[in-house]
């Protein structure tokens, strides 16, 4: 069950972005793929809770000009890592703010390690 929902969130967060290079005519398309990717997320969320977290995603967010999370496995799965990214504002709308909290994990921060030269 669980490698199935991963999939099918895959499977149509392609769909979804072909739809946006459709044009106009397939807008309710890419909302109803949005809808539906958004829709298994929070199922996988809820169901695998003990597999599955939410974590932002800085280098995504800089690229998509919005706060992301990442839908990430732990272990992952054959050959997925996560399940996609799922927008903040999307899981608003699909997850309690309990829920959002109770999946999410901090992003470990990484301190440089010193310049250490050899004294002369």
């Amino acid at each position: 069950m669980l490698d199935e929902l991963v999939a099918a969130i895959h499977i149509t967060n392609h769909a979804w972005k072909l739809s946006q290079t459709w044009g106009e005519p397939f807008s309710s398309l890419s909302y109803s793929l949005v809808d539906r990717k958004a829709r298994l997320q929070a199922e996988l969320l809820r169901h695998h809770h003990d597999r599955v977290y939410l974590q932002r995603d800085p280098v995504a967010e800089a690229e998509a000009g919005e706060a992301l999370f990442g839908v990430l496995l732990d272990p992952p799965i054959e050959r997925f890592r996560d399940a996609a990214h799922l927008p903040v504002r999307v899981a608003s709308n699909y997850l309690a703010a309990e829920e959002i909290d109770r999946f999410s994990r901090e992003l470990a921060i990484v301190e440089a390690e010193p310049d250490i030269t050899p004294d002369e």
